[in-house]
């Protein structure tokens, strides 16, 4: 009898821990429950709290790239008018959702190569002249993270300083590989170098894998190629010695890190084991811990969030939407649907972004 008790015990006590647990990924919250916003702020129901989203997407006017193949906006059924016009949708559409200030960033470089007629210095300073007005007119919405000539590492480096001192950008947003090439090479440490010496994070965007999935074209995109390709890019940035080179500079990812907190142990074992032709300082984890921090752009689930924190810590992690890709009311959803503790909310939500970016 006394081991049919001990088993209804047992079982009693994991119901109750399953409970806890999906409340936890299912968002139940009580304590710190969001409280309602006033009317004036938007916001289905959010909390009062500064958010600031920093993976949001905009075509300035000088900007032909997004509306011709390869990527064609509108073959994504998404309207010209939610990336492009501010005032009559961008802005609504914050105000709904209780987004306080965006950090725009022009997608042009990821559709560029050099020897591409639109590819040119000029046009990127045109483009980041665009968004500084856009800042200027809105100072308390906006900042922004400059557009880079890359296929020019020199003339790179030199407008993210132009972007940086002249239009008060907190940034520079890449996008993946330029011409087939990854950054870790030592020709773009000029780009490495300024963000150093300007104390700027670089942001690194998903963009077209290597080789194609040929046979698996389900698998391209955002579903699969584009994570991977990103966290290779990164783990490449890693395995090169960048960040012994340069061991201020801070990389953001996007997509709570395209998967790279959930296999900090698997790294860290399979480097002891790998041929190593570039002698590193530190664990490759160790440097995933010191020069990169996450954002929660894309729709996550609570539990990735709740993973990527146990990884990284709520220091590490950013609020993104990835805007208009991703609506902002599911952005600021993910968020409000995690079991989190208020001061940890306050940091992902406005906090870390703001040391981050000296906002």
């Amino acid at each position: 009898m006394a081991s049919k008790m001990g088993r209804r015990e047992f079982l009693g006590k994991a119901a109750v821990a399953t409970l806890a647990v999906s409340g936890v990924l299912h968002g139940s919250r009580k304590r710190g429950q969001a409280k309602e916003d006033p009317p004036e702020s938007g916001g289905q129901g959010a909390a009062r709290i500064k958010r600031i989203s920093i993976e949001e997407h905009w075509i300035s006017p000088e900007d032909k790239t997004m509306l011709t193949p390869p990527f064609d906006v509108n073959t994504v059924r998404i309207p010209l008018s939610r990336i492009r016009d501010i005032e009559q949708v961008r802005l609504p559409l914050m105000n709904e959702s209780g987004i306080t200030v965006q950090v725009l960033n022009a997608t042009y470089q990821a559709y560029c190569k050099q020897g591409d007629e639109a590819a040119t210095g000029a046009t990127v300073r045109k483009i980041n002249d665009s968004m500084a007005e856009v800042v200027r007119k809105h100072p308390d919405r906006f900042a922004a993270f400059a557009a880079l000539p890359l296929w020019d590492p020199k003339a790179a480096a030199d407008e993210l300083k132009r972007a940086v001192t002249q239009l008060g950008f907190k940034g520079t947003m890449i996008m993946g590989r330029t011409n087939g090439e990854y950054y870790d090479q030592k020709k773009y440490y000029p780009l490495w170098e300024s963000a150093q010496e300007l104390g700027v994070p670089i942001y690194l965007h998903p963009s077209e894998p290597s080789p194609d999935y040929e046979g698996h074209l389900e698998l391209k995109g955002p579903i699969w190629s584009w994570g991977v390709e990103t966290a290779t890019h990164a783990l490449r940035i890693i395995g090169a010695g960048v960040f012994d080179v340069f061991p201020k500079v801070t990389l953001i990812l996007g997509h709570l890190g395209e998967s790279l907190p959930f296999l900090l142990g698997r790294l860290d074992e399979g480097y002891v084991m790998s041929h190593k032709p570039v002698k590193l300082e530190k664990p490759f984890s160790q440097y995933i811990k010191d020069n990169i921090v996450v954002t929660t752009s894309g729709k996550y689930r609570p539990e990735a969030l709740l993973c990527t924190i146990a990884a990284l810590g709520a220091d590490r992690i950013l609020f993104a939407v990835d805007y208009p890709w991703v609506t902002n009311e599911d952005g600021v959803a993910c968020m409000e649907n995690t079991r989190l503790s208020d001061p940890d909310r306050e940091k992902i939500y406005h906090l870390n972004t703001e040391r981050l970016l000296r906002l």
